[in-house]
């Protein structure tokens, strides 16, 4: 499928137009024109795991968060890239990872409402925003 930005993806957000399906996920993609479900949470470990690296590369104040937060901005890196100040991707949110560093996070999360991102991404922008405020993942739970 196409996502919101155009990119041709597959799995649970994989970018194939940026990481070309490869080994046997891409031999069988390419044999069947679709992969399984345990190859999807394969590519998505190893997204996961680019974006936790590029991202304490790039931000080492970041290892020092809480495991929720941390989670956050792994998954915003995931989802959006890392990017460019001034540009694009996480790093565009100068202010809010300005105030994530100085532990201000329910001003950071306040932020991250005002951002296009937000709209964009609906739930689940809605949801890394609670956990950038409390630093707890939020309860499924429906409370009646």
């Amino acid at each position: 499928y196409r996502c919101s930005a155009g990119k041709l993806t597959i799995g649970y957000g994989h970018n194939i137009d940026a990481k070309p399906l490869a080994g046997d996920i891409g031999a069988y993609f390419k044999r069947t024109g679709c992969i399984t479900e345990g190859m999807a949470n394969v590519l998505l470990d190893n997204d996961l795991a680019d974006a936790k690296s590029r991202l304490f590369k790039r931000l080492p104040w970041v290892a020092k968060l809480d495991p929720v937060r941390q989670m956050v901005l792994i998954d915003m890196t995931f989802n959006m890239g890392l990017g460019r100040v001034g540009k694009s991707g996480l790093l565009s949110f100068t202010n809010t990872l300005a105030l994530i560093e100085k532990g201000k996070f329910t001003e950071a999360a306040e932020a991250m409402q005002q951002s296009a991102w937000h709209k964009q991404t609906g739930r689940r922008a809605v949801k890394l925003c609670a956990m950038m405020k409390t630093g707890k993942i939020p309860s499924n739970e429906v409370k009646a």
